[in-house]
């Protein structure tokens, strides 16, 4: 009996299946690779929806797979059983004081449905995780489907290579850097190929991310790679344009790390096969060294690819290609947190750092780290530049004053920036944008133990997910009602391609203000001021890019 009739009576077997009290097997599905057998959860909202975890979407990328593009997956004999996610990918566990934690095999993605029904196609929404490029996984300890579950979408996440395995570059076809880019192209074909079996529509995929996640977003948008793969895009707190999503020195990381590991560094060959005979824990722990400050810099992360390749995802700046190059034309909802900086400033606080008698030391500290000013005139005129823009009419003397404009200068410097010069290119290219300022504070912040000071980066996690890390208490009605009105936004979208029918949120457009909705408890359509704070940290990281010198050697 051929695959291709297997398949269509698995379709035929698991049509109008829906989860109900009175289901006595665990669901059951059929793709290309072989049978699956998930298991049955209730939604926040107490609807009982399918869950399918630990899916490989590639082989294992261990041995000579490893720094090289994902293969397809190998097919399983029997049943496999899908109840629990698979492992990380390599990494610092900063939950346990930096130690190692995850596992090479680690190209697993989640399915969570309402139905499987192949008659009845629901949206497709693939998310990203965040965690600077270098942190994080798809897990359902994380990113739980219960509360996305009471709507009629079909949530994936999934793992993807991090660190020096997914980003290291040396710019040759045997490890050509953004693998674990190329990670999330292949997690995008597996869904296109089998998720209509898991009752997801393929012509209606919504690809979402924050953090790190937002940027692989619009990463996707500027690769041709990705192209036709998705269908709108929404991208939370995160892009390419930010300092820390782009490497513009991989080749100098490389070798550096070879130097740590005793590998040549010429020619490049021997240093990947070098590199490929030593364990993961040894390179991911190496990374420590790297750091200056907290976690930073992080220098394994998405850079530019000059090699002539199939697998080239990446082949300009991201810079010029959002304003040159071609972009895929799908609409795209993207915005940010009030307070995005927050969590980098309780590490400013902690070291003891940014107070009034070292505040100086406190921003070089934050330019050389995170965004890799190394050059002393820039980091002089930089300097000079935040101290006219920020600290000029501000109280130094008023802690909370204070503090608000040391938030404020990490929030814009990191994130906000960035974020908006995205939006305003994408909107100059006709790309259909929206953007959004989260501005709700919750009662359960992912700062809530060090004292409630905004709305801060990964906060908007709360409202969309659902698990153990992120909360398992639930949410207090005001903020559960701001999930909800999120839940149904990111939804719609992901249905209609709009963000919601009954309110006014206009395209970004091309003017001095910038349109957006600022969710706090209500929805409340606005303009955002394109300031000259905006515009300080895009001209001061447009110089880091410009005057940047390939540096190859120790």
């Amino acid at each position: 009996m051929s695959a291709l009739w297997m398949l269509a009576i698995a379709g035929l077997l698991t049509t109008f299946l829906s989860p109900t009290l009175e289901s006595k097997q665990e669901p059951r599905v059929q793709i290309t690779q072989g049978h699956i057998q998930g298991s049955m959860l209730s939604s926040v909202k107490g609807r009982l929806y399918f869950a399918f975890k630990g899916v490989p979407y590639a082989q294992p990328p261990v041995g000579e797979n490893r720094f090289t593009p994902p293969q397809p997956p190998n097919p399983w004999q029997g049943t496999l059983l899908a109840t629990k996610c698979g492992a990380s990918c390599p990494q610092l566990d900063f939950d346990n004081d930096g130690a190692y934690t995850g596992d090479e095999d680690c190209l697993f993605l989640n399915i969570y449905t309402p139905v499987l029904d192949e008659d009845n196609l629901k949206p497709v929404m693939l998310f990203i995780h965040g965690g600077a490029f270098n942190y994080g996984s798809g897990s359902a300890d994380s990113y739980g489907g219960g509360r996305f579950m009471d709507y009629d979408v079909v949530l994936v996440t999934f793992n993807y290579r991090l660190s020096v395995l997914g980003f290291l570059n040396v710019d040759e076809e045997f490890a050509p850097g953004n693998v674990g880019l190329l990670d999330q192209v292949k997690a995008l074909e597996w869904v296109n190929k089998n998720i209509r079996f898991f009752g997801g529509d393929p012509n209606k995929v919504t690809l979402f991310g924050q953090s790190a996640g937002s940027a692989s977003v619009i990463y996707h948008l500027i690769s041709p790679l990705s192209k036709g793969l998705f269908h709108r895009a929404i991208a939370q707190s995160g892009s390419p344009l930010c300092k820390w999503a782009h490497q513009e020195n991989p080749l100098y990381w490389a070798t550096r790390l070879a130097a740590d590991m005793k590998c040549p560094v010429v020619p490049s060959n021997e240093m990947i096969e070098c590199l490929r005979r030593k364990p993961a824990k040894t390179l991911i722990l190496n990374t420590v060294k790297y750091q200056e400050f907290s976690a930073w810099p992080m220098p394994f992360v998405p850079s530019n690819q000059h090699v002539e390749s199939e697998n080239n995802f990446l082949s300009h700046n991201p810079t010029y290609i959002l304003l040159n190059g071609e972009i895929n034309n799908v609409s795209v909802i993207t915005g940010v947190t009030k307070d995005e900086g927050v969590a980098l400033y309780l590490s400013f606080l902690q070291s003891g750092a940014l107070k009034r008698d070292n505040f100086e030391d406190g921003i070089a500290k934050f330019l050389s780290t995170t965004l890799q000013v190394r050059d002393k005139d820039q980091l002089n005129i930089a300097q000079e530049a935040i101290r006219k823009e920020y600290l000029e009419g501000t109280n130094m003397e008023d802690e909370v004053e204070f503090r608000s404009t040391k938030i404020e200068i990490i929030s814009d410097g990191m994130n906000k920036a960035c974020g908006l010069k995205t939006a305003e290119i994408l909107a100059s290219r006709n790309i259909q944008t929206y953007f959004y300022s989260l501005e709700h504070r919750l009662n359960k912040s992912i700062t809530r133990s060090q004292g409630m000071l905004g709305v801060a980066h990964g906060d908007d996690l709360i409202f969309l997910f659902e698990g153990p890390s992120l909360d398992s208490e639930p949410l207090f009605p005001e903020d559960d009602r701001v999930s909800q009105k999120m839940l149904q936004i990111w939804t719609r979208f992901a249905n209609h391609g709009v963000p919601d029918k009954d309110m006014e949120w206009q395209t970004v457009g091309n003017e001095d203000k910038m349109s957006c909705i600022r969710i706090t408890n209500t929805l409340s359509p606005s303009k955002i001021l394109k300031t000259k704070k905006m515009k300080l940290w895009n001209d001061l990281i447009n110089k880091i890019q410009s005057s940047f010198s390939v540096k190859t050697e120790l």
